[in-house]
């Protein structure tokens, strides 16, 4: 009998070592598959500080770079880009690291959503966690609301989402909301889909790591990792079809320039934040 509760014991301790809460900083610190191959994660704290827990509900936002593209589902897959899924919920499923220590890893999160038809709900999943909540993909918990009073912080400014789509802009600041009417040029400000505003001589940029040979949207070398310096310039050309935010500012006690060919895409890559 006592060797009996002796082995329930040893179970009980097994089953807790494998289920796991996992944080992005720990994600980040993994060498090798080993240490996480046998994982059981049971809830992540993100790097947006918030904790997400299986079975958690999500809210999707205003794009879908990290939804995966297709829906598998009786008949074969369907695309994404055929529903309409801003405000959306999705009850998260499970978590897995997807990725190489070497590379990067990241959290994919599968999920169901009754926003999707039976036959089409199978095979859904955020690609990258972390980088949905920072362009917005997904809306970072901290927010209620799409257009609620809570700050969506997030390492950017600390407007709430509602004085970011509400606010009237003054001449020369730029939004994300209002990104496709603007007539082009250079501005003085530009808010990013995340609430993060860059001012021109006055917001410090960081830029991040990458574990790629170099950066994708941003003409830096990345030895600069971690370098940080002053907005010099946004601009946005006028004669392009799409509008894209581009931005400059200067490291190296102002000696070296960089310049970031979109803002959007730079802030989903991890490539720049706002210090």
């Amino acid at each position: 009998m006592k060797r009996l509760l002796f082995i329930l014991l040893l179970s009980g301790i097994f089953c807790s070592a494998a289920a796991q809460e996992l944080t992005y900083e720990q994600l980040q610190s993994f060498q090798s598959k080993k240490e996480y191959k046998n994982l059981k994660i049971t809830s992540y704290t993100a790097s947006d500080g918030q904790t997400y827990s299986i079975g958690d509900q999500l809210t999707l936002g205003h794009k879908y770079k990290f939804l995966n593209k297709t829906i598998k589902g009786w008949g074969g897959a369907y695309p994404v880009n055929v529903f309409n899924m801003e405000g959306k919920t999705a009850i998260i499923k499970k978590f897995k690291i997807k990725g190489s220590p070497k590379k990067g890893l990241r959290i994919c999160v599968p999920f169901k959503s009754k926003a999707f038809i039976a036959k089409m709900s199978f095979g859904m999943a955020i690609t990258d966690l972390d980088k949905a909540i920072t362009i917005g993909e997904v809306i970072s918990k901290g927010v209620t609301e799409f257009n609620n009073t809570d700050s969506y912080d997030n390492g950017a400014s600390t407007e709430t989402i509602e004085d970011v789509t509400n606010t009237p802009l003054q001449y020369g600041e730029l939004a994300y909301f209002n990104l496709e009417g603007c007539e082009g040029g250079n501005y003085t400000s530009y808010t990013a889909s995340n609430g993060a505003k860059f001012i021109v001589g006055e917001s410090n940029v960081v830029l991040g790591h990458t574990f790629e040979n170099k950066y994708e949207y941003t003409n830096a070398k990345t030895e600069y990792a971690g370098n940080q310096g002053v907005v010099t310039s946004i601009y946005v050309n006028p004669k392009s079809k799409n509008k894209v935010v581009e931005m400059e500012f200067a490291i190296n006690n102002g000696k070296t320039v960089v310049r970031v060919k979109s803002v959007e895409d730079a802030i989903a890559n991890s490539e720049i934040y706002l210090h």
